[in-house]
């Protein structure tokens, strides 16, 4: 009896044994299990959060580009407290770079999901385009443009007498002023296609039929990309961070094909010959003025782009301005790089021939007796309309208008 009672004891002690570790394993079990559950939830939570953050930013880039098209500023901050049980809050901060030009807009967007937040910080600038209205003209002038000549003075035909030829449309905010003003001259200015204001009396062009005059709307400024063609011409060309007297101490390369200028460019001789010798796009961050030019004679065809932020003025080109590409006068003013009525003038004494896109905030060319005497030689008052040279090829990689759409130049979470 007494070996049987020692055997019971050994096989409760090992029930016992057995009994707790099976405990053990069923509350280990457990609170792994609940562990495990607490995590997933977190996951869920911080995932549920993120998309939420992400709801907020894709709402701002939409606002934003609804503002923008309608030519407003968007909304510094929002919020939604509800949004699939969670809530977001955005913010908007317009950027700015070291010259103080904007570049786009710092958006945060905080997403809450029960206990847990996520934050997504993203820079979204406009994307470039070559589509808008006011690119579609041979001349567009956001206010008033007036073009005349005395090229050939009698109009005896001697030296050609060099009239106005317009190939493509014409478009003008305020006043269109088109005329010959040689005293024996013949004939009106030669205009392919129409001639649009805002007022049909703001159309004044010399012998134009009424059926090539045409009311709209307002055509807004476009607006270069100032911050992008600086960032481009100092990795792919050349970069000038001071004003230039003269483009020979430039140091221009056959690779330079983009050139920009962060101040004034002066050009006086034969500037414009040299720089006519090889496909360039010059960006100046300021005023572009040429002095008793000689040169731009452009006979292989070289692409020419003259881009200004503030001014473009030639006086005296003696063979005239000549420009197979883009020549444009933005407006802005380069210390506030705010738009500004008493700049982006193109002002030419002189002939000028372009074949591309010729806009500004206003144009006036060859008026007075300058445009006679110096446009006698091989001048023309011609402008072609090409949408070509806004595709690469004619403009370089990266270099555009701004467009009313922004696209994400990087994003990031933030703790």
């Amino acid at each position: 009896m007494k070996k049987f009672h020692n055997e019971s004891g050994q096989s409760l002690v090992l029930a016992l044994i057995v009994i707790s570790v099976l405990m053990i394993a069923v509350v280990s079990v457990s609170l792994f299990a609940r562990t495990d559950l607490q995590s997933s939830q977190k996951q869920i939570s911080q995932t549920s959060a993120y998309y939420i953050a992400e709801a907020g930013l894709q709402r701002a880039i939409q606002d934003t580009n609804t503002n923008l098209s309608n030519k407003q500023p968007p909304p510094s901050s929002f919020s939604d407290p509800n949004f699939n049980g969670g809530s977001y809050e955005v913010t908007l901060t317009p950027k700015t770079n070291e010259q103080g030009e904007n570049i786009g807009y710092d958006i945060l967007s905080i997403g809450t999901y029960k206990n847990e937040t996520k934050k997504l910080s993203t820079w979204v600038r406009p994307r470039l385009t070559t589509t808008l209205s006011a690119l579609d003209y041979a001349l567009y002038a956001s206010d008033n443009m007036n073009i005349r000549t005395l090229s050939g003075l009698l109009g005896i035909g001697l030296l050609g007498t060099h009239k106005i030829q317009v190939n493509g449309k014409v478009h003008g905010n305020g006043n269109v002023n088109m005329k010959h003003d040689g005293l024996l001259l013949v004939g009106s200015p030669t205009i392919t296609e129409t001639v649009s204001s805002t007022d049909i009396n703001n159309i004044q062009v010399q012998g134009l039929d009424n059926s090539k005059k045409v009311v709209t709307a307002n055509i807004p400024m476009p607006s270069f990309d100032f911050d992008r063609a600086r960032e481009q011409a100092k990795k792919e060309g050349l970069y000038i961070p001071h004003s230039v007297s003269d483009i020979s101490l430039l140091g221009i390369a056959p690779n330079h094909k983009i050139i920009f200028i962060d101040g004034d460019l002066s050009l006086t001789g034969l500037d414009l010959l040299g720089i006519s010798l090889a496909n360039r796009t010059f960006v100046v961050n300021g005023n572009f003025t040429g002095l008793l030019e000689v040169g731009g004679i452009n006979t292989a065809g070289i692409n020419l782009n003259i881009i200004a932020k503030e001014n473009i003025n030639f006086l005296g080109a003696v063979t005239g301005l000549q420009v197979n590409g883009i020549l444009f006068a933005q407006g802005d003013n380069r210390n506030t790089n705010q738009p500004d009525p008493n700049l982006g003038k193109i002002s030419v004494a002189g002939h000028c021939e372009v074949k591309g896109y010729t806009g500004a905030r206003n144009i006036s060319m060859g008026a007075g007796i300058l445009s006679s005497i110096l446009g006698l030689i091989t001048g023309k008052m011609e402008f072609t309309h090409n949408p070509n040279v806004f595709a690469e090829g004619y403009l370089p990689s990266g270099l555009g208008f701004q467009d009313n759409v922004v696209e994400i130049v990087s994003q990031e979470a933030v703790p």
